[in-house]
């Protein structure tokens, strides 16, 4: 565990501020991307921020240091 040097942190929001902007523009992607998985999204949460955080979160799990290795 550790935390996001500078440059790091700056993509991070970049990335949160890009899929934001995007799905604000498309808020039926939004919609469906929200519907991918086993469980329906919280309805009393905003979809279009509920998609963007996602967004970095996956990319955040998809980083070699998310996979434990034995």
């Amino acid at each position: 565990k550790r935390r996001p040097d500078e440059r790091e942190q700056f993509e991070l929001e970049r990335l949160l501020e890009d899929t934001k902007r995007e799905f604000e523009s498309n808020p039926e992607q939004a919609r469906r991307f929200n519907s991918v998985g086993q469980s329906a999204p919280n309805p009393n949460l905003d979809p279009i921020h509920l998609a963007a955080w996602s967004s970095v979160s996956r990319a955040l799990l998809n980083l070699n240091e998310s996979f434990t290795r034995n």
